[in-house]
């Protein structure tokens, strides 16, 4: 059998008799005799029939195919030619698979190519409606397939569409699916089949392994596509409806929205609402944005310029608490002195007394305002939003059949329906405006793919603002904006895009933002973002702008920091994206961790109104911070005021010289600095103080003080670090570094726009808590529990309550017939029998006698007159119930301080915009205070370990402990069981990722039963691990520590300046 040779030729010619024949061996086949004939002479010899079946035991195929392609009158040709030869009875060899693969590859561009359908025009299908799609649609890649797969030359389309034969449907659907999967190996998209199988697979009770695999056969699209695909009809639902001007700006703020669903399967279904506010021109301009008198927008500081010429005290300049931020902290512990004085001089520490709220009070200006009760409304001039109270024309969003609670009625007296039946005039509500809508998408906002997308729709808000501006700019000049163009000529929504919200989701986009900003500041290409991201641009690009959008993104730089390669950048958000966490949920991670630290001593206060250790953990780990914000400064006011009365008495109760707000503070550091507990208490009463200035910097002056939010956030820091709040340590650095960094224009926007927003009254509060309360105006219409109409009745509500009156400007009509009048908070208090004044005085000062001049504090037996009262003794860390101090306690300050400060200077310095944080280099080990906190602890690892209780394993882990733990057991089972166990336990495997952290706890108790059954001394290696786990984590530290030194601690001993004020140096007049 002769063997003809072949080349692969990609020439401008058409081979001949160039193509020689190689050495012939044996006979002709079918009167053809090969050694004489040219591959190309043998083929255009004569045409063979168009189908027909070859016969024999030896085949020799020659495959020829040759292109001429004709463009501006030039002819260019290739072609390919092969020569395979096989016996029937062998099995061919890997010459003659590697012949078909190149000359299949040849014929690719031509067949699959033009097969594929583009992206865009791709519906998700039922099988019926793909199998009639794959009839309706015979591509060249289908025919091949077709041909290939059946041997038949022509489809008989008479067989295939008969419903009566199944064979043929059945032969011809799987053709059609191996279609797709062969054009998805190619494509960055899932096609038809991919849509049709996931689709039907979204229904059932398929895990996360399962799917990832069929996903790697090209079957089914990825478990993240579809919310990629849900995430691009969303936010272009959501883009459609915004209409600015190119000077507008748009910020985004939001939060999650649960409705409780009943029955077997409870839970919530979970929505996502957007505030979506745009802040006008005429606003931009009064607040220095754009206009005549512009500030900056290049950024203040460059980040990696200054990480290069670091000498080591950036990290402290950034994050560690400086002069300023004591100063601050000193006005709010002596003006709480100094109340505290006032109050028990006046004589109004009584039952029946009317006080001030001392929750309010952090320096001499807002006790002014306290006491006045002018509260904290400014008088606005003309650079504040005015208050709206006249009616607004809106637009009604919906049509009246989506109205759940029944259809408006636009027809006039006559019969005869409005010309403008779209638009109705309403009592706009104050707290809206007619600049914030209220947008629902159904998400939950915990996810990844949910932050991806609302990330993305930010950017999107900015894109298409810049996209504004460059078409008008193409309309007034008939030629697009040069690359070059002045920076300060572009759009505000050049200065980035903004996202606000609580900690959680801001946590999780800070994570992910940082690999992009490493791309963007640093030319890291290594690093790359997941991919949940939705392209909203595809299909609809505009490569002259897309251009254009790059370099000018490269050219404004980021928000801390120019790009290091712009001609290489390949970055989503160019530095110029940011989640903003709010001053609320800040406050009340604060509020937790004080209670974690100080738990148990605080329960020997706080147990003397909250008389059940229920109630109070109700208020030392609240949800929301207005729990505890009633009660804490009452229990501060307690401790100054006893501090007053004893060092009053040890200056002998003279009237000529009673102590002043410095006076008492130098007292009580004094009788702190050889006993362990006072040092404690007196520690936790600085961090209360710091929990109202973090609660008021968003309150006081027009928009908030954001000076108090950071000083609040540096010192918080130090606590964070203590507690293992991880997400809170990375949110505040993230937050000091970029004002740090900010151009003048990025701060000034923050200050005036993004860190707070207006209340109905014209009240600053926290942009997160603003956001609660628009939950709460939506929980009023649509109730808190799901219902099969809640997407209508959701819809509805969003798009009614911007144009209804707030409950406060009802009631205010009501009372007074306008709208006008200007709203009086209660910031004062009466006190009762149960107040924390009251009740915590007499436990203070005349039981424990904690602020003693002479003796130590009295922490057990109280009144008992049988055993000897108990003494937390100088030299000693006894606080009752045979419980001791971890001396580190008293130094919380310190571990915390140089804690954040090495994660500055690791995580931010040396690694800047470093992704992967290990614990490694900076732990945020959680600071035990007592040994009941240490052996609570040690319980909770021995019980991660060895228990087999559902509540006991619920308490000691999260859910991904709980898949972890699970995971181990059953590895080990399936490992060791006999084979007719093995079925049931590889079904655990499989499930396990799609079970909840209930059903986890539930299997991990059902399994730890068999396996320490099965396996002895099981139980007690887990022991063993449990309690080598503990001890390297929290090494015994309460022996052999010794006393903070007061003298010149400044968290203690605060700022000597402040101190020697006359506010705080003379005796304060007798009415507070």
């Amino acid at each position: 059998m002769p063997v003809v040779s072949h080349r692969f030729i990609d020439a401008e010619r058409i081979p001949r008799k160039e193509d020689v024949p190689a050495s012939t061996e044996g006979d002709s086949e079918k009167g053809v005799d090969l050694t004489l004939e040219r591959p190309y002479e043998h083929m255009m010899r004569t045409e063979l029939p168009s189908f027909q079946r070859i016969e024999g035991d030896k085949i020799v195929m020659v495959l020829h195919c040759s292109y001429l392609c004709e463009k501006d009158d030039e002819l260019t040709t290739a072609h390919v030619t092969k020569t395979l030869f096989r016996k029937l009875d062998e099995t061919p060899g890997n010459d003659y698979s590697d012949k078909l693969c190149e000359f299949c590859g040849f014929l690719s561009p031509h067949i699959v190519n033009p097969s594929a359908t583009p992206y865009g025009a791709i519906p998700t299908m039922s099988p019926e409606q793909f199998f009639r799609h794959s009839v309706d649609n015979y591509t060249p890649l289908m025919a091949s397939l077709f041909g290939l797969a059946t041997g038949e030359g022509k489809r008989d389309l008479t067989k295939i569409t008969n419903t009566d034969q199944k064979d043929y449907q059945s032969q011809y659907l799987a053709v059609a699916f191996v279609h797709d999967m062969i054009l998805r190996c190619t494509r960055k998209y899932p096609l038809h089949a991919q849509l049709m199988f996931g689709h039907a697979l979204g229904g059932q009770h398929c895990s996360n392994p399962f799917w990832d695999l069929l996903s790697a056969l090209r079957i089914c699209y990825g478990r993240f596509f579809s919310d990629k695909k849900q995430c691009e009809v969303v936010i272009k639902s959501l883009l459609k409806d915004h209409n600015l001007d190119v000077d507008d700006l748009c910020l985004l703020n939001g939060d999650n929205l649960g409705l409780l669903k009943k029955g077997l399967k409870c839970g919530y279904d979970c929505w996502i609402l957007f505030q979506d506010i745009i802040v006008r021109a005429q606003r931009l301009r009064e607040i220095g944005i754009i206009g005549k008198d512009m500030l900056s927008r290049e950024p203040t500081n460059n980040w990696l310029d200054l990480c290069e010429a670091d000498d080591g005290k950036l990290a402290k300049l950034i994050v560690g608490v400086n002069d300023s931020d004591i100063t601050t902290l000193t006005h709010a512990v002596l003006e709480g002195i100094h109340l505290a004085i006032s109050l028990e001089l006046s004589g109004n520490t009584k039952v029946g007394s009317k006080i001030p709220r001392a929750g309010y009070v952090i320096d001499s200006h807002t006790r002014e305002l306290v006491e006045t009760n002018t509260g904290f409304v400014p008088v606005h001039n003309g650079s504040s939003p005015d208050v709206i109270d006249q009616q607004i024309p809106r637009m009604d969003t919906l049509h009246s059949d989506l109205d759940p609670f029944g259809a408006s009625d636009h027809s006039a007296a006559d019969g005869t329906v409005s010309e403008n039946v779209n638009e109705r005039n309403s009592s706009g509500s104050n707290f809206y405006g007619e600049d914030i809508t209220l947008n629902p998408v159904h998400a939950d906002l915990s996810t990844k793919r949910a932050v991806c997308m609302i990330a993305q729709y930010t950017w999107d808000l900015r894109r298409q603002q810049v996209r504004r501006f460059y078409d008008d700019y193409i309309e007034k000049h008939d030629t697009p904006p040069p690359t070059d163009i002045n920076l300060n000529d572009l759009p505000p929504s050049i200065l980035g895009s903004f996202f606000m919200c609580d900690g959680q989701p801001a946590a999780q986009l800070s994570n992910i933002i940082a690999i992009d900003n490493r791309r963007f500041y640093c030319g890291d290409t290594t690093s790359s973002m997941p991919d949940l991201f939705p392209d909203t641009n595809n299909g609809n690009n505009d490569e002259q702008f897309n251009i254009w959008f790059h370099c000018i993104n490269c050219r404004v730089g980021g928000l801390i920091g120019t790009c290091k390669s712009p001609s290489q950048c390949s970055s989503r958000f160019y530095g110029l994206f940011m989640a903003f966490p709010g001053a609320f949920h800040a406050g009340m991670k604060l509020h937790n961790c004080n209670g974690m630290v100080f738990e148990n001593i605080l329960f020997k206060f706080m147990s003397v109104w909250r008389r059940s250790a229920p109630k109070v953990r109700y208020i030392l780990f609240p949800s929301d911070p207005r729990q505890l914000e009633n009660e804490l400064p009452q229990y501060i006011t307690a401790h100054y005021r006893s501090a007053f009365l004893y060092c009053w008495e040890a200056r002998g109760k003279s009237k000529t010289d009673k102590p002043t707000p410095a006076d008492v503070h130098r007292y009580m550091v004094k009788r702190a600095e050889d006993s362990p507990l006072r040092q404690a208490v007196l520690l936790q009463l600085r961090y209360a103080e710091i929990s109202k200035l973090l609660r008021m910097s968003a309150r006081i002056g027009q928009r908030g003080s954001v000076k108090h939010f950071l000083t609040a956030l540096r010192f918080g820091l130090t606590l964070w670090t203590v507690t293992h709040a991880v997400d809170y340590v990375r949110l505040a650095t993230d937050m000091l570094q970029l004002y740090h960094c900010a151009s003048p224009a990025m701060r000034a926007l923050y200050d005036n726009e993004i860190f707070t927003r207006l209340t109905a009254s014209g009240e600053s509060i926290a942009t997160d808590e603003n956001m609660e309360k628009s939950i709460g105006h939506a929980f009023k219409v649509i109730g808190k529990k799901y219902k099969t109409n809640s997407a209508k009745r959701i819809e509805y509500a969003c798009a009614s309550i911007p144009d209804q009156p707030t409950q406060g400007q009802i009631n205010k009509e009501l009372r007074t017939g306008m709208h006008h009048t200007d709203k009086k908070l209660r910031y004062h208090e009466w006190l009762n029998e149960s107040s924390p004044l009251i009740l915590l005085h007499e436990h203070i000062h005349e039981k424990m006698k904690f602020w003693h001049p002479v003796d130590p504090p009295i922490v057990g037996n109280f009144d008992s007159e049988d055993h000897e009262k108990e003494y937390s003794t100088h030299d000693g860390l006894e606080i009752g119930n045979g419980e001791t101090l971890n001396i580190e306690v008293t130094k919380c300050f310190d571990i915390g301080q140089q804690r954040s400060i090495d994660n500055c200077q690791k995580n931010y310095i040396e690694t800047p915009f470093k992704n992967n944080r290990s614990e490694k280099d900076v732990a945020f080990t959680r600071l035990l205070a007592t040994t009941y906190d240490r052996e609570q602890e040690k319980k909770k690892y021995l019980h991660r370990e060895t228990s087999t209780k559902v509540d006991e394993l619920d308490a000691s882990m999260n859910q991904a402990e709980a898949a972890k733990q699970l995971g181990l057991v059953r590895d080990w089972l399936n490992n060791n069981l006999l084979d007719e166990d093995m079925n049931l336990h590889r079904y655990h495997h499989i499930v396990i990722s799609k079970m909840n952290k209930k059903d986890m706890i539930k299997k991990l108790a059902e399994l730890r039963i068999e396996y320490f059954t099965r396996d002895v001394k099981a139980r007690e290696r887990h022991e063993v691990i449990a309690a080598k786990a503990f001890d390297e984590k929290y090494p015994n530290q309460a022996a052999g520590g010794r006393l903070t030194d007061l003298s010149s601690h400044k968290i203690y001993c605060l700022d000597d300046n402040v101190l020697s004020l006359d506010r705080y140096s003379q005796v304060p007049d007798n009415q507070p």
